[in-house]
């Protein structure tokens, strides 16, 4: 839904969103917009294909196919501390790692569409 500018822009206000709250240690929020970004940066990738992913589970299944193991690796890390921090978001390590995986993921997906995601 929506279309490559739309999911461009929500990658870099969900980037905004995160680095808010990891510095207002809002931790819980660093889980939940760090898994948008990256979703988004992944939608916008789809999009490319004149596609849409409507669940979490299209967009992993996406990135296994398009994406480095290292990326899917990465992924699945960052899903896992996105539940620790939605029931539990007072971990600042954990919020700190999952804003560098989000940046990490989001640097490999921008390199895929010669974009700079993180800017």
């Amino acid at each position: 839904m929506g279309g490559s500018d739309l999911h461009l822009r929500l990658v870099k206000e969900k980037l905004l969103l995160v680095k808010y709250a990891l510095e207002h240690s809002l931790y819980s929020g660093v889980g939940d917009e760090a898994i948008k970004a990256v979703e988004e940066a992944i939608e916008l990738h789809a999009s490319k294909f004149n596609r849409h992913l409507g669940s979490h589970t299209e967009r992993r299944n996406w990135a296994r196919t398009h994406y480095s193991r290292e990326i899917q690796v990465g992924l699945d890390e960052l899903f896992r501390i996105y539940g620790d921090l939605g029931y539990d978001g007072r971990n600042g390590v954990k919020a700190k790692r999952a804003y560098e995986l989000m940046v990490k993921i989001l640097n490999s997906v921008g390199r895929e569409l010669n974009v700079n995601l993180t800017a």
